[in-house]
C-alpha cells in the first residue's frame, strides 16, 4: 500500500520547484506523476507531467525552449529622451 503523503515525493517535487521557480510542481497522489504548471507566458493549457523527477526536468527544460522559441516577443516600451529644463536661460 502506498504512504498517505508520498513524503520522498512531495520533497521532490519541492526541491524541484526551488530549483525552477518559474514552474509550479506537484506531485499527484493519485496519478502517481509529477506535474508541472509554467508560471511564464506560453500557450493556454501548457501542462508537463511525468512519471519521474529526470524525465520532468528534461520535459520542463524542452518545454521552456520551445515556449521561447514560438511565442512572439513582448512590445517594448519607447525609452524616454531627457529634454532639456525650459525656463528662463538668465538664471
Amino acid at each position: 500500500m502506498t504512504p498517505p503523503f508520498d513524503e520522498h515525493e512531495q520533497r521532490a517535487a519541492a526541491r524541484i520547484e526551488r530549483d525552477h521557480p518559474q514552474l509550479l510542481i506537484l506531485w499527484g497522489t493519485h496519478t502517481r506523476l509529477f506535474w508541472a504548471f509554467p508560471r511564464f507566458h506560453a500557450p493556454a493549457g501548457t501542462v508537463i507531467a511525468a512519471p519521474d523527477t529526470a524525465g520532468l526536468t528534461s520535459r520542463m527544460q524542452h518545454t521552456e525552449l520551445t515556449t521561447r522559441a514560438h511565442m512572439p516577443r513582448p512590445a517594448q516600451t519607447p525609452g524616454t529622451i531627457s529634454q532639456p529644463p525650459q525656463g528662463n536661460d538668465n538664471a
